[in-house]
């Protein structure tokens, strides 16, 4: 059911007075951005990564490539995992490296600034398909205290496009395991139905 036209006088007085707590209750989803979408360039499919979780040592992790809809810009405000026990601390953006002919970054145990990439930096305004390569590149930190395996079943990426707030899911499976790789445990799986 749509969230209801506030700019309209009811015309049910008693169905609206019904229907208002009933839809207070339920919540309303906030429009879709009007302004350019944040999307995964065509042909993005599912991956796995699994990483070996050490006592307070974070990954950083990339290679995962976001790009518009069609020309704007928009801000990314927040990452975090979907479906685990799995911990984003911070994230990073950089133009798609494959562009210039350079290399993603994968996974690091550097930091931020280390590998030269700005935490701040989150205005994507690249649109997919424009060139080859066309992208910014995300690169999460992963936290993990070393004391249990964690894992994640994908990334939700929040952004603001022309001041409404949007999401992206990127399918990715991630592991930061305590035990030896070659442990089950430490295995990714593809969720049934992934290519």
């Amino acid at each position: 059911m749509p969230c209801p036209d506030r700019t309209q006088p009811d015309r049910l007085r008693p169905l609206g007075a019904l229907l208002v707590p009933l839809l207070a209750v339920a919540g309303c989803a906030a429009p879709p951005p009007t302004g350019p979408h944040l999307v995964l360039p065509q042909g993005t499919h599912w991956t796995g990564d699994s990483l070996q979780a050490r006592q307070h040592r974070d990954w950083l992790l990339g290679s995962m490539v976001v790009c518009l809809d069609r020309p704007g810009a928009v801000r990314v405000t927040k990452v975090q995992a979907l479906g685990g026990d799995l911990e984003v601390t911070g994230f990073a953006l950089r133009p798609n490296p494959a562009g210039t002919g350079a290399s993603m970054l994968g996974s690091s145990v550097d930091t931020f600034v280390s590998e030269g990439l700005d935490p701040g930096a989150a205005t994507v305004t690249a649109v997919c398909g424009s060139a080859p390569a066309a992208g910014d590149e995300l690169i999460v930190r992963l936290h993990s205290d070393g004391t249990a395996t964690t894992k994640a079943e994908g990334l939700s990426v929040t952004y603001v496009s022309d001041g409404t707030s949007g999401q992206l899911a990127i399918p990715v499976g991630l592991v930061m395991c305590i035990k030896p790789p070659e442990d089950p445990e430490c295995t990714v799986q593809p969720p049934s139905g992934s290519s």
